[in-house]
């Protein structure tokens, strides 16, 4: 990615894994890049609550896991030499009223401010949480002057696997996983899809890092992969991260 010594990136992640799972290749930057990981969605719900999507995480708990979410947050981003910023918005599963994109602008605001690029989710997957952080995180970056990135939403954008331009593999004409994405950019800034797309391809040795790093997320990492489908530790899904506009 495109950076100066000493400039300030932040990386906008919806929620307490998605910097580590989709853009791990921004947060290993050199230590002369300062990258600053916010997370914007990382409200602890009042105790006695039950998120909808929590259950499948084992526990009925919400508090407790958002609390112990935390944590392995920053441990996880520790791995790579990063402290989260931790935000009080409320997960989707949490709220009770819809969420004006404004709100996430204003939570943002200053850790945005001073910074030369803003690195935010795509919206592959259509997450509501991904797409008020990517919608807020384009505003500010419009506003600011920041040069906007976006990352490949994981494990939405693999679902059924990566493209064959990120793998290098033969295409399969019957299965095109991308056939989306070119709109979803084009949301956030017109034309964005004709850009080139920045493919991440990882060693072995960098595969290893992000794998340890997203096993701190204890409280979740079996959801996470899918159980036996191995959404994010196939080495197939792991070897890849794609980005635009960086």
């Amino acid at each position: 990615m495109r950076t100066g010594h000493g400039e300030r990136v932040v990386v906008l992640s919806p929620h307490l894994d998605d910097a580590v799972l989709s853009a791990w290749s921004v947060l290993t930057l050199p230590p002369t890049v300062d990258v600053e990981v916010v997370v914007v969605f990382a409200g602890i719900p009042v105790s006695g609550t039950t998120g909808t999507f929590d259950p499948i995480f084992g526990t009925a708990d919400s508090h407790g896991l958002a609390e112990q979410r935390r944590v392995e947050d920053r441990e996880a981003l520790a791995r790579a030499g990063r402290t989260p910023v931790h935000l009080d918005l409320l997960d989707v599963q949490y709220r009770t009223q819809p969420l004006p994109v404004t709100d996430v602008a204003a939570a943002i605001a200053e850790p945005v401010a001073q910074a030369a690029t803003v690195v935010v989710p795509a919206g592959i997957g259509r997450h509501p949480d991904h797409l008020l952080v990517r919608d807020a995180g384009a505003d500010a970056a419009r506003r600011t002057g920041a040069r906007l990135v976006r990352y490949a939403d994981l494990p939405y954008a693999t679902n059924m696997g990566w493209p064959a331009w990120v793998t290098g593999a033969d295409p399969d004409p019957t299965l095109v996983p991308d056939a989306l994405w070119g709109a979803l950019l084009d949301e956030v800034d017109g034309g964005a899809a004709a850009r080139e797309a920045h493919v991440v391809t990882f060693t072995e040795a960098e595969q290893a890092a992000k794998l340890a790093a997203l096993g701190c997320y204890r409280s979740q990492f079996a959801a996470l992969d899918g159980g036996p489908v191995r959404r994010i530790t196939n080495p197939a899904v792991l070897g890849h991260e794609v980005r635009w506009g960086g």
